[in-house]
């Protein structure tokens, strides 16, 4: 393999202005050239056009001739959810190494294809993630230590404040248009916290309830998906985890939402917020410790694009593979299954 890593932008529609520009800033990456399938929407074919030309390299309107190309080693796949599957199983089947957007599938027989096609490869694929948060990385080494004994509860929040105009995404219709993305904000935002239970406790997750609704938004209302909603999951040993997770229709809400996580173990309590650069233990009357924690949003994505790229050299996997892409695709499906039933559903 060559000193620079050839890399493959496949579609620009969602976050890719976002991770393109980290990939780009390596000395050991080189973008080749923008891909996307011939038959999407012509604004899609326009921001792909315009990612080629801020690269300064060609855009291909086949995949399939683009993961030909004997430059291409890595891709980063940053279309619509619904295409992020089949984008990566085309790019599994190309002997390509895979870094995909959030979430990796939005079905797990599409998530199945995408596990099948990458063990058949050989390759590398991780999709992205929070996890190398500072604060949540502070957390796991707090649990770690026995700061807090055995964790039994979390409680998170994920509310994305701004109303529709906040976030990345080129299109809000990638948000509520099913056939795009899958789902509504749920499906959308609820993966980051499915991610950081199971990596704080080590524990599969077992069962779901969920209440949602469209409360605030018209284009949610139209679309018959949700933009705010409560999910109570139980993992293993009869851990619980609490998430609240949605859009909020604040414009002015100081920090961008509320993004806070608190773990309560049989010693003592755990909370962190990625708004406020301070993680605090309490783990007595009288002891309660906090301390500074970087909240910049690149010092949770570097880490992952630095990841990835060292797994494709050495082989090793990196902190979420394809099997957790499924664990927390498996996981949306029992919660839109009890959004739907209004019952506690199975895992």
């Amino acid at each position: 393999m060559a000193n620079s890593l050839g890399l493959l932008l496949i579609s620009c529609v969602r976050h890719q202005g976002t991770y393109a520009p980290l990939f780009d800033a390596r000395d050991d990456v080189e973008i080749v050239a923008v891909a996307d399938e011939p038959d999407i929407p012509g604004w899609m074919h326009a921001v792909n056009v315009e990612f080629a030309e801020r690269y300064g390299v060609p855009y291909v309107r086949d995949v399939g001739d683009a993961l030909a190309r004997p430059d291409v080693d890595i891709v980063c796949i940053c279309s619509e959810p619904t295409r992020h599957a089949r984008l990566a199983v085309q790019a599994a089947e190309a002997g390509k190494h895979i870094c995909v957007d959030k979430p990796m599938a939005t079905t797990v027989a599409d998530a199945d294809r995408v596990v099948a096609a990458v063990e058949q490869a050989g390759v590398t694929l991780t999709y992205i993630h929070r996890l190398y948060s500072p604060s949540i990385q502070r957390l796991r080494e707090a649990i770690d230590d026995g700061a807090i004994g055995l964790p039994f509860a979390l409680h998170l929040s994920w509310v994305s404040a701004g109303g529709l105009t906040s976030g990345s995404v080129e299109d809000f219709q990638l948000v509520v248009d099913t056939s795009l993305s899958g789902g509504g904000e749920l499906m959308n935002f609820l993966g980051y916290h499915v991610d950081t239970a199971r990596y704080l406790t080590g524990l599969e997750v077992e069962t779901a309830y969920t209440s949602a609704g469209n409360y605030f938004f018209e284009p949610h209302r139209e679309h018959c998906v949700e933009d705010f909603g409560l999910v109570c999951l139980t993992l293993e040993h009869d851990v619980s985890a609490t998430i609240i997770a949605g859009r909020s229709p604040t414009q002015t809400h100081v920090t961008g939402g509320d993004y806070g996580l608190r773990v309560h173990g049989s010693q003592g309590t755990l909370m962190s917020d990625e708004t406020r650069p301070f993680l605090t233990l309490f783990a007595g009357p009288d002891e309660r410790r906090s301390q500074p924690v970087n909240p910049v949003v690149q010092a949770m994505l570097e880490p992952v694009i630095t990841e990835f790229l060292a797994c494709v050299e050495s082989g090793d996997q990196p902190l979420r593979t394809v099997y957790d892409g499924r664990s927390q695709i498996a996981t949306l499906e029992a919660v839109y299954r009890s959004m739907a039933s209004g019952q506690v559903e199975r895992v």
